[in-house]
């Protein structure tokens, strides 16, 4: 990327990179522990972490390509706002 992005810029976007990272953690985590377990509920919170973690992803990726568009294209506007609904 040859843009540079703010320093306030980056500063909001730390919190959406560090629950990504961790989510992927506690979503590999909670993957071994359903298919050793078998748990109904393991299985339900690995799909909640499964659509936290794609949320997160669009919401980085807004951050980073879309953040010099004000309005956002209709078609990533209702993706998201899907994904935070499945959330």
């Amino acid at each position: 990327m040859s843009e540079f992005y703010s320093f306030d810029a980056l500063v909001k976007m730390l919190p959406y990179i560090f629950t990504f990272g961790a989510t992927v953690i506690l979503l590999s985590y909670h993957i071994v522990s359903y298919f050793q377990y078998k748990d109904s509920l393991l299985r339900d919170f690995c799909l909640y972490l499964f659509s936290q973690t794609c949320y997160l992803t669009l919401a980085i990726y807004i951050h980073l390509f879309y953040y010099a568009i004000p309005d956002l294209p209709l078609y990533v506007n209702i993706i998201k706002e899907s994904l935070e609904i499945l959330t």
